[in-house]
């Protein structure tokens, strides 16, 4: 089997909270390679900060009227949001050995070490902001998985986009479909002719395709992508 250098798979929750099927693909994927999923709630220190200054003001629909914001209210409904989340994050996240984390540390938004596989959900950002989001993450984490906004059912083979023999896409494809119980397909990028087959994952191999490529590989054909950083 191969011996993954990967560890985790880390979801922050403080914009995917409410999407299950994110949540159900990171653990699908942090089930069948053996790793952790971890579910990152990242509490907006800067919310409790503004409602610490005296001139913070907060409209109250209700009320039709503006009033101070409360710095312990803040913080109460902070502790509220993270409590749905991590309720929805265990239902959603399926026979995966998921772990909930509350996060107050603004230096811990968006930082993956180098041994994690970090979730990017694209419809947490549009056009070019999402390359930006891209570009980040593989700073930071060792691999990412891109989530499209409404991926379809799961089912087909995992297709490695290959652009050599070597390329580490097509040991993790054949790995992952084994845990899935299906098949993995190679897709040589520099010799392949005809179109893409449809398939329930992609692997590839960052700078295999350009970032914007990736994302629209997701976004169009409605799978997600897994883009390995390359090692050395």
């Amino acid at each position: 089997m191969t011996r993954w250098h990967y560890k985790r798979v880390v979801i922050d929750l403080h914009r995917s909270a409410t999407d299950q099927a994110a949540i159900a693909l990171a653990g699908e994927l942090a089930a069948a390679m053996g790793l952790e999923l971890l579910g990152r709630f990242i509490a907006d220190p800067g919310l409790a900060n503004l409602a610490g200054l005296p001139f913070a003001r907060e409209f109250r629909p209700l009320e039709r009227e503006w009033r101070k914001l409360d710095p312990e209210r803040t913080t109460a409904e902070l502790d509220i949001a993270a409590a749905a989340a991590r309720r929805l994050f265990q239902r959603a996240a399926g026979g995966a050995a998921g772990r909930f984390e509350l996060v107050r540390d603004e230096a811990a938004d968006g930082f993956h070490p180098a041994e994690d596989i970090a979730v990017l959900r694209y419809a947490e950002c549009l056009g070019e902001s999402c390359a930006l989001m891209l570009d980040e993450a593989l700073r930071h984490a060792a691999a990412v998985l891109i989530v499209p906004g409404e991926p379809k059912p799961r089912r087909g083979p995992v297709i490695a986009l290959a652009a050599s023999a070597e390329d580490p896409a097509l040991d993790v494809a054949a790995a992952l479909a084994e845990a899935a119980g299906d098949r993995a397909m190679r897709f040589d990028l520099h010799g392949h002719a005809g179109p893409l087959p449809e398939g329930r994952l992609l692997v590839v191999s960052r700078h295999a395709l350009a970032d914007d490529t990736l994302l629209a590989l997701a976004t169009r054909r409605r799978v997600p992508v897994l883009v390995l950083q390359r090692q050395g």
